[in-house]
């Protein structure tokens, strides 16, 4: 009996299974519409945004709506960046963690607070109080409440209360049943889903548009008041990725799961348009999917040369050296892009040595030839000693050619890099060479201010499929 007794869970921790009233309400809406709770989070397998609380979740069970945040396993990266990078849930999210928010992270915000409450036809917004002891919302839950009801459009009282819980309407405009995604410019990660290069903001072909990757690009398109018993048409302006020996592009709109039929498009800036019946639209969020023939790595159809100035030699591997007053970068990547920085860092001439095969750094060192012209008698005899056809990479930080002697500038030629004292003294140099190349042969940069060389074949490795300037459902 009192073995019995020493192990028995008094009192039984349980919990609350019961369903807010509110959400019977919510269910017999008969709109498909969405719900916003706070606290708001998404959690998957490998990290959490903002504090996710299960139990939300479980609700939806009774309400059968969808919602913002939850819990989903093994999900792709995009599911949780998705939201992440949308300044709206940025800001929410650090709120509730009791993070700093920038003003300017703030003024986006409220910005685009109403447009996403119309993106997501969201109808209802239920605040709720912290479980006790729940860190970090249990400090930061008021904070949290304030934000939302400053920002988001809400009626100005809540239509339930109860158990500390508030819901709240959110007030949208009536809307219409066409809408155009501007993809050129700034504030459409909320309509960018899958397939879509991550700049806000880019100038493809010299114009604002964004890049569609891979074989899918999916936009989400609200529309309101949709007439099932017309046509709609859905416009796309839009160029394909070409290059040289490229086969022509062609693109299909999926709307909504229906499948529409394929385009050829040409090489240039062009508009295609589909007809759509108003039977596949839905008054809500209506995803609209561009699949494309094929896509292309610049890296791999036309990936440029590495060749060392007029050396004869390529690089094994991509560099980009920079040399300035305040450092000397020599930044190596290989070919998944991953950075190996390889410069000894010093004031002075930066000295790295590469196998003219792999690429794989073998020495690395650097001469303070600004401090005296010990450092520079010093840096003539370790380039003396580099063995010949080894690829050297010179970056400079500082005054390096105050002290500079001939005997490093003879050196400097033996590598292929010709040039006077003159020359050097007051500038920076960043150089590429091979021991033993014709002098002048070497890849250099000589400016006072910065000098930046890159010797890399195309380091865009981006599956593109076109670029696309705006969609438009009317």
């Amino acid at each position: 009996v009192l073995l019995l007794f020493e192990h028995l869970a008094v009192p039984a921790p349980l919990s609350d299974a019961r369903v807010p009233g509110v959400y019977a309400e919510i269910a017999a809406d008969p709109r498909p519409v969405s719900v916003l709770q706070v606290p708001l989070g998404w959690r998957n397998s490998f990290g959490v945004l903002g504090p996710e609380r299960t139990q939300l979740q479980y609700y939806q069970t009774a309400h059968g709506k969808p919602m913002l945040g939850g819990n989903i396993s093994r999900a792709p990266d995009f599911k949780m960046d998705y939201f992440a990078r949308i300044p709206y849930f940025d800001a929410l999210t650090r709120i509730e963690f009791g993070g700093e928010v920038s003003p300017e992270m703030l003024d986006a915000a409220r910005a685009q607070a109403g447009d996403l409450m119309y993106l997501y036809n969201t109808a209802y917004v239920l605040l709720y109080p912290p479980i006790p002891a729940r860190y970090p919302y249990a400090d930061h839950w008021q904070a949290a409440w304030d934000f939302v009801q400053e920002t988001l459009p809400l009626e100005d009282e809540p239509f339930w209360a109860e158990g500390g819980i508030e819901a709240y309407r959110v007030v949208q405009p009536a809307g219409d049943d066409s809408f155009t995604v501007d993809l050129g410019a700034a504030g459409t990660f909320p309509y960018r889903g899958e397939g879509w290069d991550s700049a806000e903001t880019d100038m493809p072909y010299e114009t604002p548009a964004i890049w569609a990757l891979d074989d899918g690009s999916r936009l989400f398109v609200p529309l309101r008041n949709v007439d099932p018993a017309r046509d709609y048409t859905v416009t796309a302006r839009l160029r394909p990725f070409v290059y040289p020996g490229a086969p022509q592009q062609a693109v299909t709109a999926v709307i909504n799961g229906t499948d529409l039929a394929a385009q050829t498009l040409g090489d240039e800036w062009q508009e295609v348009a589909w007809t759509v019946p108003g039977a596949v639209l839905v008054d809500g969020l209506n995803r609209v999917e561009l699949r494309w023939d094929h896509a292309a790595a610049p890296r791999d159809v036309a990936p440029g040369g590495r060749a060392i100035g007029a050396t004869g030699v390529e690089m094994p591997i991509d560099a980009d050296v920079k040399a300035f007053a305040d450092g000397a970068f020599i930044a190596l990547f290989d070919e998944e892009g991953a950075q190996i920085d390889a410069s000894a860092g010093r004031r002075g001439v930066n000295v790295t040595v590469l196998d003219p095969d792999t690429g794989a750094v073998l020495e690395q060192v650097g001469f303070d030839t600004a401090a005296n012209d010990f450092e520079s008698q010093a840096l003539a005899e370790f380039m003396a000693g580099i063995a010949p056809g080894r690829i050297v990479i010179l970056a400079t930080s500082g005054d390096a050619g105050a002290f500079l002697t001939d005997a490093a500038l003879a050196q400097f030629a033996g590598i292929g890099f010709s040039a006077s004292l003159e020359e050097l003294q007051g500038n920076h140099f960043a150089v590429i060479g091979v021991q033993g190349a014709a002098p002048g042969s070497a890849a250099a940069v000589i400016h006072p201010d910065d000098a930046f060389l890159r010797v890399s074949l195309n380091r865009d490795r981006r599956p593109l499929a076109a670029a696309v300037d705006w969609l438009r459902v009317e």
